[in-house]
């Protein structure tokens, strides 16, 4: 049978990966499904993403094979998706594989009717189990068409049903203080290692913003304390790559020492932002540290040509997850001299604490520089020098090494993460360097991925351009309202507003007041999802309720206050018995029930003062400047500008005298959160 797999036609590299596989792929389009009915076949689903070690394996051991590929393509259509690029369809079918299995995972594969209805489902399967399986439903198929549709029926309604929406009415939600959050949060949080409880270990950077907010308003509390446990084990754990920066995706152990080696932007994008509020509060150097390293990371192997950022870099190099970044002894040996060999050797642990599978090495920080020094009774001067000659070495032969993988999908959300991450690093470092890699992602996002007041989740210039979801619309008016408050630029606010509307109209549903993740105005999958619980990335609902609260505060005008109240009101008795879930459920929660402010500078020197006063952390406080009305939002549009400077301390719909002395206004805003 002539190959007629499509897929080499498509812009995606997971797609691309696939193109020359036995199996007659087709890309996910209304064409795939006509031919499903037309032809009264099932229609074989297949998601994964470019990253995947095991979506990869699967490929090799099953969709290259000619015996496995000849069943499917007689029996079946067969469809591939990258669950990046189409999360929408990613969303429904996890669904239904955690309800047929109990559990979901990538690579997804789901065997559905003609309709897109599910009957089947699982993660990864060995050849054996597939061309099974797919015997199995072929027959059923033929001889049991009525108890398939029955099946899928029953399915289907358990999708509808695991999708309501339930606001626990039940609950007290009147004791949902941010002490009582804190209280439930932190019994999932591992208090040695870090992170939640058990293994796998993921970063949760939603969760670790929140800690640090809430242990700035109470710091009698051990959530700063939860924080620094976490970013320090983090930041020296194999998790973290100690020569070349930037995090991996999770690490599969309780201790952060082996990761699953994929580093993906929207972690990254996160975590410079969490390090960077970590250094407003504590001055730890580490945090500095990791800041640079990781933003370096991000420019130096995730930047694309036309100024965005690229989705992810594979586990896997030369068919071996991890080989790229870890390292045999005698590797590490040959290229260090004698020197720098014991210092790297005791730092790093290897062969002891470092040691992993293939005689190879993960490189952790296994012992301090202090004990390092007493070991070889040198000075701790002499054991960073030697660290960082050693580093530099191991980093340039790695250079050699084959590369990983890498996605070079370029998607409007993440990119947004990353705007937002490094708003809040040029907060705590505002520097040059960090200022023109935001203006710069700023002037990508606004020419590749919107044209008026619509996102596009991939760039324009693009021969397949992708429409956005919720998510890409609420993460980038987050970024634009932080560029805005961070950079002064009165544009960024403008295009927030405006893109805060087009998600009115084409995503909120006023019955259940929330916003869908597929645009109304557009055909569902199955059903439309409302996404509202937080995991590595945040839920688009609970983004848009605190960007609903922000323009709150920048515009004073009560609409956008009554949005948000309203959204929080439907998941509060959510967030009350999962905050680990609802972390930014909590973060608007904390604004409720604590005081918040907003101090605005104005006047020529504005912008210098309120970058002095965001170098350190003021939990539930949101500062902004203006020079000169043009540049000011409508909070600032009417305060005074003929001084050098004037700082205005507000809360609800109340300011304080303004003031040109910087201390006295400090001393306002500690009286005035302490009420």
């Amino acid at each position: 049978m002539k190959n007629a797999n499509l897929l080499i036609h498509e812009t995606s590299p997971y797609l691309l990966q696939h193109a020359y596989n036995p199996v007659n792929w087709q890309p996910w389009t209304e064409d795939a499904f006509s031919q499903a009915k037309a032809e009264n076949k099932p229609v074989i689903i297949s998601i994964g993403y470019s990253a995947c070690h095991w979506c990869h394996v699967m490929e090799r051991e099953t969709f290259e094979s000619e015996e496995a590929a000849a069943l499917m393509n007689e029996f079946f259509i067969c469809v591939k998706v990258d669950r990046e690029e189409r999360p929408d369809i990613d969303q429904i079918y996890l669904d239904a594989v955690q309800i047929i299995t109990g559990q979901g995972g990538w690579p997804l594969n789901v065997i559905c009717l003609p309709d897109k209805r599910p009957i089947f489902g699982g993660t990864y399967f060995r050849v054996d189990q597939w061309m099974d399986i797919c015997d199995q439903i072929a027959g059923l198929w033929k001889t049991k068409p009525t108890e398939i549709y029955q099946y899928a029926s029953d399915l289907e309604k358990g999708i509808l049903k695991l999708n309501q929406i339930i606001t626990n009415e039940e609950v007290n939600t009147s004791i949902a203080t941010p002490h009582i959050l804190f209280e439930t949060l932190e019994k999932s949080i591992d208090p040695h290692l870090g992170g939640l409880k058990g293994s796998p270990k993921f970063p949760m950077p939603g969760i670790l913003s929140f800690l640090a907010n809430y242990g700035a308003l109470h710091p009698h509390t051990k959530a700063i304390a939860l924080l620094e446990t976490t970013l320090q084990k983090m930041a020296h754990g194999g998790i973290y790559d100690q020569l070349g920066g930037g995090f991996s995706r999770y690490s599969v152990d309780g201790m952060w020492k082996v990761p699953h080696f994929e580093k993906m932007l929207y972690d990254n994008a996160q975590l410079i932002g969490v390090y960077s509020k970590a250094y407003r509060i504590t001055k730890n150097p580490l945090y500095k540290k990791v800041v640079f390293e990781t933003i370096g990371f991000c420019k130096r192997e995730l930047a694309g040509e036309n100024g965005g950022y690229q989705c992810a870099l594979d586990a896997d190099s030369e068919g071996v997850e991890g080989l790229y970044y870890c390292w045999k002894k005698d590797e590490i040996r040959s290229l260090l001299n004698d020197f720098e060999y014991p210092v790297f050797k005791s730092y790093y642990g290897i062969d002891t604490l470092g040691k992993w599978e293939h005689d190879l090495n993960i490189l952790l920080v296994a012992n301090p520089v202090a004990a390092v020094a007493s070991e070889l009774n040198i000075s701790d001067k002499e054991v960073l020098h030697h660290l960082t000659t050693a580093k530099e070495k191991l980093f340039e032969a790695r250079q050699l090494k084959i590369y990983p993988g890498i996605d070079t999908k370029i998607l409007c959300s993440w990119n947004a993460l990353l705007l937002s991450g490094l708003c809040e690093a040029y907060k705590a470092f505002p520097v040059i360097y960090i200022e023109e890699t935001a203006r710069d992602l700023f002037a990508f996002l606004q020419k590749e991925m919107m044209k008026d007041h619509t996102l596009f989740r991939s760039p324009v210039s693009e021969k397949r351009v992708l429409d956005a979801f919720s998510e890409d619309y609420a993460l980038t008016i987050e970024a634009f309202l932080s560029y805005y408050a961070t950079f002064m630029d009165i544009c960024a606010f403008n295009c927030a507003i405006g893109l805060f509307e087009t998600m009115e109209n084409e995503f909120f549903d006023t019955e259940r007041s929330l916003y869908a993740f597929t645009s109304l105005k557009k055909e569902p999958l199955i059903i439309h999802k409302f996404d509202i619980s937080d995991n590595v990335m945040p839920s688009s609902n609970s983004v848009m309720a605190l960007n609903a609260f922000t323009l709150y505060l920048l515009t004073g005008d009560g609409k956008y206050k009554i949005k948000a109240d309203l959204m929080l009101d439907i998941c509060l008795g959510h967030t009350l018995k999962f905050p680990a879930y609802y972390y930014n459920w909590a973060k608007l929660a904390t604004y409720r029930f604590h005081k918040h402010a907003e101090i605005s500078f104005t006047g020529e020197k504005a912008y210098e003062i309120q970058k002095f006063f965001n170098l350190d952390y003021h939990p539930n406080c949101l500062s902004i400047a203006a020079t000169e009305t043009e540049n000011a939002c409508p909070a600032l549009a009417h305060k005074d500008f003929t001084k050098e400077v004037n700082i205005y301390v507000c809360s609800g719909e109340a300011c304080l005298a303004p003031t040109e002395k910087y201390g006295e206004a400090v001393k306002l805003i500690a009286t005035l959160m302490q009420e």
